[in-house]
This record gives structure tokens, sequence and C-alpha cells, in this order.
């Protein structure tokens, strides 16, 4: 376990490593203050390509800053992971703020948010967002608690974004 210092370590070595293109992190309980703080420094490395982020306790502060740093175009990140965060009351907020800076982003081609605690209405936000990103390829929103009724949304996702390739929704409740 890196814990929490370790993870702000590595945030503050992130804003001035210009070398490093991939960053595997996921599984290390460093929670959201750490977490707000590599959000801080993928916003400003141009040379990151891939953050593995999942299933480290990351939370609200770090899904707002998160989609402030996806904004800026300065960033070439392409892979991020964001798989099981602990959003609790917060999730619609904080993954409307994560869509809005998918809207803006145009380096991201695979995204994973498989165990998020999404909803439908957090799965309308995301798809809404994303009509007007072209880079998207992937999306995985498998094993959240999405039903039948964003069924629209994405569908309307991908008549509008033909880069959309793979879109996993396995472990849903999309059925009748």
């Amino acid at each position: 376990q890196m814990g929490e210092q370790g993870a702000q370590a590595i945030a503050e070595m992130l804003h001035s490593n210009k070398r490093l293109f991939h960053l595997y992190l996921s599984g290390n309980k460093v929670g959201d203050l750490a977490g707000l703080e590599l959000a801080k420094a993928i916003g400003s490395n141009s040379t990151l390509r891939t953050a593995e982020l999942g299933n480290m306790d990351l939370g609200h502060k770090t899904f707002t800053m998160l989609g402030i740093s996806l904004k800026n175009a300065e960033i070439n990140l392409s892979k991020l992971n964001l798989d099981r965060p602990i959003l609790f009351s917060c999730q619609e907020e904080a993954i409307e703020h994560l869509a809005m800076g998918l809207r803006y982003n145009r380096s991201l081609s695979a995204l994973s948010l498989r165990n998020a605690g999404l909803r439908d209405r957090g799965c309308y936000l995301l798809c809404d967002n994303l009509s007007l990103n072209n880079t998207l390829r992937e999306l995985d929103i498998s094993s959240n608690k999405l039903t039948e009724d964003c069924g629209m949304s994405l569908a309307k996702l991908l008549s509008d974004n033909a880069s959309i390739e793979r879109l996993c929704l396995a472990n849903n409740e999309l059925h009748e």
C-alpha cells in the first residue's frame, strides 16, 4: 500500500517530470486528498498518456479537479481509469464535473468508470457531454446502477458520436 504521503510525493514529481508516460496506481487506497493532488498534477503534465487510478478511494474533490484538468488543451492523457471511487451522495455532482471536462478534452481515448456507483442521471450527464467529444473511443461503465431509463441517452450518444467504438455496459440493471 502506497498511502496518502506516497501519492502526494508522486503528484509533486508529476508537475515537473516530462519522461513518465504511464502511471499505474490502481489498488492503492490513497483517499480523496491525495487524489486531488494527483488530479492537479495530471492537469499540468503534458507527457503522461495513461493514468490508472482505479480502486484508490478517490472522491468528489478528485473528480472535480480531474474535470478541470481534462479541459487543459496541453495534456495528452489518452487512457484514464477511475474504477470504484467513493462518491456516496455527491455522485452526480462529481460525475457532472468530470463530464464537463470530457466535453472539452481532445486527447482521452479510453475512460473506465467501472463500479463507480453511476446511476441514470450520471449516465445522462456523461452522454450529453460526450456527444460533443470526438476523441473518446472506449467507454467502460460496467458494474454500475444503470437501468433501462438511460438507454435513450446511450442510443443518442452512439448516434451523435461516431468516435465511440467500444461501450461496455456489463453488470448493470438494464433489464425490463
